[in-house]
């Protein structure tokens, strides 16, 4: 299945009568959802439904959105009669008035800044719904671009998945080579020291034995070997969003590699390891940009 990049740019227009709006969205990579939102005034009460909606198209990123408006309409003044009405009323419940009172109030109260309001001020159904048609089609456009990034950066990550594995493999051909040439070691020490002689045979097998399971690198090679499958198929499930999870199961590779490093106490084993660590850091740094 695909996995989705963090990095992707979509951007989009809605035009109506006069009116061009455009919406661009950019991401970049980002723990968490972190929108920054530009847009004109007449959009405020459109933040939250934005917002709701990138956060279920989009899920996780640091998302930059830009809207412009362009309205080369003609702006007509048009009395905001719910207002002059609702003053009318309370002036009214305090005082009744007459027919000449209640026209001197009103050529008074026609003057109030808010008396008078301009309809391209006003945020009409059809543009709304133009508006959050145009943030959709970015953010597809957007995720599209996420596909493709997407896709390139799942080559690079199972080659480096497949190249940890191809090591490890080589690193467990040799460890009962090093394991003898350990043993064979400490007993060319102990001739040296001319006390090789002085030891209990049985004893010395057993501290061989003690010394050479220190080393003993199984444990850390079998768990490495499962911490790649499960790498691989996490890769390929159905989720959209697994960069967590992965970054979490290249940890415990990295974890896993360190360790066989530390009880190496060989060149070539330490020189597979080397390269191992390589890919591993090299995932991590890829993974920061999956979603």
């Amino acid at each position: 299945m695909k996995i989705l990049s963090l990095t992707g740019f979509g951007r989009s227009t809605f035009q109506m009568n006069g009116l061009n709006v455009q919406v661009e969205i950019k991401s970049v990579n980002g723990k968490n959802l972190d929108l920054f939102l530009k847009s004109p005034q007449i959009y405020n009460e459109l933040e939250m439904l934005i917002r709701s909606r990138v956060q279920e198209l989009l899920i996780r990123g640091s998302v930059n959105i830009l809207i412009t408006r362009q309205d080369t309409r003609v702006s007509q003044l048009q009395i905001n009669k719910p207002f002059l009405e609702r003053i009318l009323n309370e002036l009214n419940d305090i005082a009744p008035q007459s027919a000449n009172d209640k026209n001197y109030l009103l050529s008074a109260l026609i003057r109030l800044p808010d008396a008078m309001q301009n309809n391209s001020n006003i945020l009409e159904e059809t543009e709304k719904q133009g508006v959050l048609k145009a943030l959709e089609e970015a953010a597809l456009q957007l995720t599209n671009f996420r596909e493709q990034e997407g896709e390139s950066l799942k080559k690079d990550l199972l080659n480096s998945v497949k190249n940890i594995q191809t090591n490890l493999q080589e690193v467990k051909k040799i460890a009962p080579i090093r394991n003898q040439k350990q043993k064979e070691e400490l007993l060319k020490k102990l001739n040296d020291l001319g006390i090789n002689e002085q030891l209990d045979k049985n004893r010395l097998e057993q501290e061989l034995l003690y010394y050479i399971e220190k080393l003993d690198i199984n444990e850390e090679c079998v768990r490495l070997q499962n911490h790649c499958n499960y790498f691989e198929e996490i890769l390929h499930n159905g989720d959209v969003s697994k960069g967590k999870k992965l970054g979490f199961i290249s940890q415990e590779m990295v974890r896993e590699i360190n360790t066989t490093g530390s009880k190496a106490n060989d060149a070539v084993m330490q020189k597979l390891v080397v390269q191992m660590k390589e890919d591993a850091e090299k995932i991590k740094e890829q993974l920061l940009n999956v979603l």
